[in-house]
């Protein structure tokens, strides 16, 4: 892990760092004014040495004028004409005083005096060659040489004196800036030397704290391992004892216990017997005897708990005197400090968790924040526990009472069918006993209508005409119930064929049509003639006779009824509207009931049974078909109904692709 230098060695290091380069800073310009100053005192000394070699070469020059005006001699003359190297010297002085512009314009001066006091020698020299010796020694002894002479020495004597003097000035200050030098490199290495010492200090308790850190996060890790296993064991173990055994035995091998158990109250004996444990025991929890009570055997961590609720940490069990009853056999087992926390359920405390640490101040406050967590753990165990057996015991009742409930709804079940299937039944046999006396009626009411025993007074016509009307009314409604009873019986059986459904509604209308003069309603028939079918003609007969019988029935005078044709893919579809009252959206679904009827018209009395639509439903389904309407109220009706996958013929399936 990398670790972060702390704030006050960050500061220490870089003091140091900048003591350091400060130091660098002032040693170098202390080396480089001292190479200044050397290089100054190098170039004093050199001018010095040059001035003395100018004077030098001037009074040799001199020196042999003067012998060769009194001897004569030319080898007198030797040392003068070294004098060429006076210009060398001056030259070379020229170069040394460049950085002094006052000492230069002097040694010009010089220069300009040695010229004239040479230039005098020259003369004296010629005078003594061109007139002879008296000539010469008479402009010797005019005194202007010995005068320049002078003058020169004494420049060059100042020039030296200026420049010793400068030479002393240089060398001091080398000397003050040595000493500087050696006092910064002394005070910055103590400094450097205590920041380094503070640094190392420092870092010495950050690496000591460091080390209590991770020696504190390893001991968290090894409890948030306890708290983890702890909450595994809880979603598998449904047993309470087997549940305290396993957090005992996390808390031990995962954790940083010596010891670890779980106590449980007697309520007669008023002691807290172990239920589980795991950790060097070595006999200590049959030794010690921990009261629920506010005694001497009650005052330590786990009875506090226990009878406060609250958990309760003993950070040195040698010094706590709550722990005196169990000192001595807990220090002989390595004990050192311990903690106690409640096992909670609903409003009451079950038992105790407490564990045992090596070493004295072990449980801090993440400590006991964790195992407390360990704690509720083990109390939310305890309630889905609780939880769970009840569940257990309400799935039973509740898996009791269904099978109490579907055998009673078995029995009614049967009971149900038993009285459906009487009831169709009865009613296919009535249905049967009902037509025979009603064909009857309606043949004996047709002869006498037909008049052939002879004319009937207007009013007996009346009397046959209402009887006819009511058999046959009533044998409709027979009929409906024969139909409506073998389909649920399961008697009908479909005869499908190949047929025109043109020419089958040409039949359904032939009386559909006179019914529908009555009213002065138009039928108006749009399905194209040549298109083929396959389903059982009689019952689309009778589909489409009940659809439009309903559609006469609930169209006004001068209304219109119409049937159509649409057909999709291979499956025949059909609709047959009406201008009619319409049918509220609350009964579009309960229309197809048995026995439902739509109310008509104002101030007329519903007719019929309700079942003919019901029947037409029934009969579509036989097809494999669906039936549905759209309808509101004031705007007509539109049934529509199909007859199930493949009930177009294979040619007007082609042609519709056409």
């Amino acid at each position: 892990m990398k670790m972060a230098i702390p704030a006050p060695a960050r500061v220490g290091f870089a003091s140091a760092l900048a003591i350091l380069v400060l130091i660098g800073v002032l040693s170098y310009q202390s080396n480089r004014s001292l190479v200044e100053n050397e290089d100054a005192i190098f170039r004093g000394q050199q001018v010095i040495s040059g001035l003395d070699e100018l004077l030098a070469e001037v009074l040799e020059a001199e020196s042999a004028a003067r012998g060769f005006v009194i001897a004569g001699e030319k080898f007198f003359l030797d040392p003068y004409y070294v004098t060429a190297q006076v210009d060398a010297t001056v030259a070379r002085l020229r170069t040394l005083l460049r950085d002094d512009p006052r000492q230069r314009q002097e040694l010009e001066s010089l220069n300009r005096l040695i010229a004239e006091k040479l230039a005098f020698h020259r003369r004296m020299i010629e005078l003594r060659r061109n007139s002879g010796e008296q000539a010469g020694l008479q402009f010797f002894l005019t005194g202007k040489g010995y005068a320049l002479g002078n003058e020169v020495r004494d420049r060059v004597h100042a020039l030296k004196d200026e420049q010793e003097g400068a030479l002393r000035d240089r060398t001091a200050a080398a000397r003050r800036v040595s000493d500087w030098s050696i006092l910064t490199l002394v005070v910055g290495a103590v400094l450097s030397f205590g920041i380094l010492l503070l640094v190392y200090w420092n870092l010495d308790r950050e690496i000591a704290r460091r080390r209590r850190s991770e020696h504190k996060v390893l001991q968290l890790n090894r409890l948030y391992a306890v708290l983890s296993r702890t909450s595994q064991s809880i979603s598998r173990i449904r047993e309470r004892d087997a549940l305290f055994r396993a957090v005992c035995r996390i808390a031990v091998e995962d954790g940083p216990f010596r010891m670890a158990w779980v106590g449980t109250a007697d309520p007669q004996t008023g002691i807290v017997e172990p239920a589980a444990f795991a950790g060097f025991e070595d006999g200590y929890l049959g030794r010690i005897h921990i009261a629920t009570g506010d005694t001497p055997e009650g005052r330590g961590p786990t009875g506090r708990a226990l009878r406060e609720r609250r958990h309760f940490v003993c950070s040195d069990i040698s010094s706590d005197p709550h722990l005196l009853p169990w000192r001595e056999d807990a220090l002989a087992r390595g004990y050192r400090s311990s903690a106690a926390f409640p096992i909670q359920f609903a409003d009451s405390v079950v038992g105790v968790f407490t564990v045992y640490a090596a070493e004295p101040g072990f449980f801090d406050e993440e400590t006991v924040a964790v195992l407390s967590e360990v704690a509720s753990e083990i109390s939310f165990a305890l309630e889905s526990m609780d939880r769970e057996a009840r569940r257990r015991q309400a799935e039973e009742d509740l898996r009791s009472l269904n099978e109490d409930l579907e055998r009673r709804v078995a029995e009614r079940t049967t009971e149900v069918e038993r009285a459906n299937r009487m009831k169709t039944e009865f009613l296919a046999r009535m249905s049967h006993e009902l037509r025979t006396p009603l064909n009857a009626i309606v043949g004996y009411s047709d002869l006498l209508g037909e008049q052939a025993a002879g004319p009937l007074p207007p009013t007996y016509k009346r009397f046959v005409a209402n009887i006819q009307e009511g058999a046959r009314h009533l044998l409709r409604m027979v009929n409906d119930l024969l139909d409506l009873s073998k389909i649920e019986a399961g008697r009908i059986d479909l005869n499908r064929e190949s047929f025109q459904p043109a020419a089958a509604l040409e039949e359904v209308l032939s009386v559909i049509t006179p019914l529908a003069r009555i009213k002065n309603i138009a039928i108006e028939n749009q399905v194209p003639p040549g298109a083929g079918i396959q389903a059982d003609r009689t019952r689309f007969k009778q589909i489409l006779y009940n659809l439009l019988s309903n559609a006469v029935k609930f169209t006004a005078e001068n209304g219109r009824v119409w049937i159509a044709e649409c057909s999709r893919e291979d499956t025949a579809c059909f609709s047959v509207g009406d201008t009619g009252i319409g049918i509220p959206s609350a009964e579009l679904q309960a229309i197809f009931d048995e026995f439902h009827q739509v109310g008509g018209p104002a101030g007329t009395v519903k007719e019929g049974t309700g079942l003919g639509l019901a029947i037409t439903k029934r009969l579509v389904d036989l097809h494999g078909g669906t039936i549905w309407v759209e309808s509101a109220p004031g705007r007509g009706s539109s049934f529509f109904f199909s007859l199930g996958p493949a009930s177009l013929e294979p040619a007007a399936v082609a042609e519709r692709e056409c």
